[in-house]
Formats: structure tokens, C-alpha cells, sequence
């Protein structure tokens, strides 16, 4: 079944009216909607806003009332949405049940700065023990327990037909709540070598699979200090992934952790499947959104192939510019996957596309080989322009 389905936050929603909001979504050929019910930080520029035009998001909490019962140790805090309009989920859900419009949580998971600080224990750590602020560690039992309860307590509401978890993987380094300032190279191999986690959670599995992370840590450490301060340094160009794909062969060792990485994201997704599904809902499972294309999906520790053949849908965020970088990465997931699993989001962004008839050349792309399940980001975001080309893709989809 084809599907467009558009991204949104409740306090657009409640600026709005949630009546109004429903019809202009309706009108505008939606099938679905994707709303962040547990977020992180963002500092948002609005451009259609009506009181102001930066919205600054009430940060790492859950913007619908959640009982505090549903958490046995890590919790996330309510937001104020949530404090000042409990009914506005309900409300949304009625309405939206109301004009055949489909509801969809949209949960992030552990990119949560608040509970990584507060609850170092189960952060990540790189290879030099730098505590991650922004990142908890999906191998940590108190970070599963916490996602497995979140998403449980989310769809017991009765609101959401599915959920969208984003972030069920290991947070790569740079995308922090903090700004960050780096002067040294950071690309794919420097910052995959240092967004991995040697926290006790990760070590003890290493070590029961006989992974010398004494050995490993150490090299890590010293050859980024090596490439970083190297004379070559300011002259090289940036891995595009070629380096890192050639020290992943020559190293045995950071070969089998990064499978274990994998192996620990692909249990945790099979629970949280289990857990959605037994509600009687459906998981979608967000690509990695900062390593990119799919094929490097792996740095996050997400395994393409298990995720769409255990998920309901796996979404590729090809927030690329060129078509060619969409097809490229459409075709890395059909590789490992089955269409009937691989959905596709793409931003509103102008900068993105060679304007309206880029996007639709992309959603042409991905009808084209099968992919008919296509997300927009967001309505938050777009611009007076930039949302009529949701109405657009509607029109190039059959939808309205």
C-alpha cells in the first residue's frame, strides 16, 4: 500500500489547532503522520510560525503523559506540552481517525543529552574514556530497558498505528547537544574510530567473544592521535570510506567488534519489534541519519538487511542532493532487503533539490524499483513553497 506520510511536532499542532491541522493535512494528500512524541534538543526555524519564528524544543523529554510506573530506571522527563495539554495526542487521534488520516509516534531513542549526563553509567565512552553527553549505549541493560519501556508506554496509549524509533543505535561522535568544535580531521574512519564505545557494557561482550579490548582500545587511541597531529594532516583530503573499509579488512579485531556492535543493535531491534508489534502496531526503524549512505549505516551499528526483515519498515534517509546519491543509496538497501520493507524520507529542503521537479524525481526513483512508502521532513520546517510540494508528491503518488 502506498504511503506519504509528512514529520511534525505537537507544538505546531497545538499553534495551529489540532482541527486545522488535520484538514490542511488532509488537503494536501497525506496518507500519514509521523509526530515527535519523544525528542531530543533542536532549535527550529519556523518560517510560517504566527508567534515568532524559532521555536526552541523543550529538550529530551516525552511530549505526552507518560505514567511514571512505566519506567523502572532511566525515565524521561514529560515536556510542558505534555504538562499543560495531557489531551492533545487524544484529540489528534480522534481527529485524525475522524478523516482516515493515519497517526504514527515518532520516538527518539537514545539521543537524549538530559539522560546521558545525569546517568553517565549508561553513556557511551570512546577509546580515550570521554564519557559521551549526548549518547546512551544500546548494549547498557539499564539504555534497553529504558527504550523497550518508552516505546511500550508510548503505544499503550491507544494513539499511534506505528512507531517510528529513530537514533536505536551507537550515537557517532559530533552530534551532540553541545556545539561542536572540531579543528582535526573527523571523517568517516577518524570519526567511526572514535564514536566507538568501550564502556563496561560493550567490553564484557567483546570479551566473551575473545576481543582484546585492551589491545584495540589502545591502538585506536594512539592512531588517532598519530593522524590528528600528523604533518600530513593538513594537506590530506577526507576519507570518503575508502580507508576506513581498508583498516576494517587489515584489522581483525576492530572487524569483530564492529560486527558485535551490529549483533547488539540487532537483538535490541528484534525486542523492540516484538514489544510494537505485540500492541498490535507496526515499527518502522530509522536509518542512520549522520552515517550515510546505508552502506556505512554499519559506523551506527545498524545492520540494513536484519533491520528490514525484522522491522515492518526500514526508512532510508536519502537527504541527498543529487538523484544519483538517492538511487545509490536505494540500491545498497534493495541489495540486503525486500522492497516491500524499504520506505524513503527525504527533507523539504529547497537547497536539497533541484526544486520541485528534483524531489519528484527522486519519488519517481524509488516508485520505480518498488519503494512506495515516502516520508517528507517536515512541516515544521517548509516554507509557504516548500509545503505545496508536499501536495505535489500527493499528485505524482495518486493520492489525491
Amino acid at each position: 500500500m502506498t504511503s506519504l506520510t509528512l514529520f511534525a511536532h505537537p507544538w505546531d499542532i497545538q499553534t495551529q489547532g489540532v482541527g486545522a491541522f488535520v484538514a490542511e493535512a488532509k488537503s494536501l494528500g497525506l496518507t500519514d503522520l509521523y509526530v515527535s512524541t519523544a525528542y531530543h534538543s533542536a532549535e527550529i526555524l519556523t518560517p510560517r510560525g504566527t508567534a515568532g519564528a524559532v521555536v526552541t524544543a523543550d529538550a529530551n523529554k516525552a511530549h505526552l503523559p507518560l505514567p511514571a510506573s512505566a519506567f523502572s530506571d532511566l525515565r524521561i522527563e514529560p515536556s510542558r506540552t505534555a504538562t499543560d495539554s495531557p489531551g492533545l495526542f487524544a484529540e489528534l487521534a480522534a481527529e485524525c481517525a475522524n478523516v482516515g488520516l493515519g497517526l504514527n509516534a515518532w520516538i527518539v531513542a537514545f539521543h537524549n543529552s538530559s539522560l546521558a549526563t545525569r546517568q553517565p553509567h549508561a553513556a557511551m565512552v570512546n577509546c580515550f574514556g570521554d564519557v559521551n553527553t549526548h549518547g546512551l549505549c544500546p548494549a547498557n541493560p539499564a539504555s534497553r530497558t529504558y527504550l523497550l519501556e518508552l516505546v511500550r508506554a508510548v503505544q499503550q496509549t491507544g494513539h499511534f498505528a506505528r512507531s517510528f524509533v529513530e537514533s536505536m543505535s551507537y550515537i557517532p561522535h559530533g552530534h551532540g547537544h553541545p556545539h561542536g568544535v572540531p579543528a582535526a580531521r573527523l571523517d568517516p574512519t577518524t570519526r567511526f574510530m572514535l564514536s566507538l564505545c568501550f564502556c563496561a557494557s560493550c567490553t564484557e561482550r567483546a570479551h566473551d567473544l575473545n576481543i582484546d579490548t585492551d589491545s584495540l582500545r589502545a591502538w585506536l587511541a594512539c592512531e588517532l592521535r598519530r593522524t590528528w597531529n600528523s604533518r600530513l594532516s593538513p594537506w590530506r583530503q577526507d576519507d570518503d570510506g575508502k580507508e576506513l573499509a581498508s583498516v576494517l579488512v587489515q584489522r581483525p579485531d576492530l572487524f569483530a567488534f564492529t560486527r558485535m556492535r551490529m549483533d547488539v543493535v540487532d537483538g535490541l531491534t528484534t525486542e523492540v519489534a516484538a514489544t510494537v508489534q505485540g500492541t498490535g502496531s507496526a515499527l518502522d526503524v530509522c536509518s542512520a541519519v549522520w552515517s550515510e549512505p546505508s552502506a556505512l549505516n554499519f559506523v551506527e551499528g545498524i545492520d540494513v538487511g536484519h533491520t528490514m526483515s525484522t522491522a515492518d519498515r526500514y526508512v532510508a534517509c536519502s537527504y541527498y542532493n543529487d538523484p544519483a546519491e538517492v538511487a545509490r543509496d536505494l540500491d545498497h538497501a534493495l541489495a540486503v532487503g525486500d522492497s516491500g520493507k524499504l520506505g524513503m524520507a527525504l527533507l523539504l529542503f529547497p537547497d536539497r533539490h533541484q526544486g520541485l521537479s528534483g524531489l519528484v524525481q527522486k519519488v519517481d526513483l524509488a516508485g520505480s524499483v518498488g519503494v512506495s512508502d515516502i516520508s517528507l521532513y517536515s512541516y515544521s520546517t517548509a516554507t509557504d513553497a516548500t509545503l505545496r510540494w508536499v501536495g505535489e508528491v500527493a499528485d505524482c503518488m495518486e493520492l489525491r
